[in-house]
């Protein structure tokens, strides 16, 4: 694929989610997908084929009373390599708004996301969500 084919798909992609559209996110997997969520909370780790990247996502539909949206702000390609800077934005069940910024770094391969590699404001989500106990493995890659 080229650079403006992956630019338009990753452009679409985020217009649906944005929209409300979640599955646009899973519909843009490959079944090898890799996600690393970097950061020490909860739920950073590597989730690798797309079943579990989306079963990733669980603890999170839990939490809230609508789906986290993202809306991208920025994104540059540069062959199958995407970068995107996003907002998301979402209601939790106690009605607390919840306001995140990510970086995001996808690699495309045949028109899919092959790998997907995020970074959050960690400490404003262990606030939301509450810190790792020393009883629990992060799975953080950084260890």
């Amino acid at each position: 694929m080229t650079t403006e084919e992956n630019r338009r798909i990753i452009t679409e992609m985020f217009a649906r989610w944005s929209s409300g559209d979640v599955r646009a996110f899973s519909e843009a997997l490959a079944d090898d997908v890799s996600l690393t969520t970097v950061g020490s909370t909860k739920f950073s780790g590597t989730f690798v084929g797309k079943e579990e990247v989306v079963a990733s996502f669980t603890p999170f539909r839990e939490l809230f009373d609508e789906p986290v949206l993202l809306t991208a702000e920025t994104i540059v390609v540069d062959g199958d390599l995407v970068a995107v800077e996003a907002r998301g934005r979402s209601r939790m069940k106690d009605g607390q708004d919840y306001r995140n910024v990510y970086a995001l770094f996808l690699r495309m391969s045949n028109g899919k996301i092959v790998k997907w590699t995020e970074y959050f404001d960690t400490e404003l989500f262990n606030v939301v969500f509450g810190k790792v106990n020393s009883t629990e493995s992060s799975g953080n890659v950084l260890e």
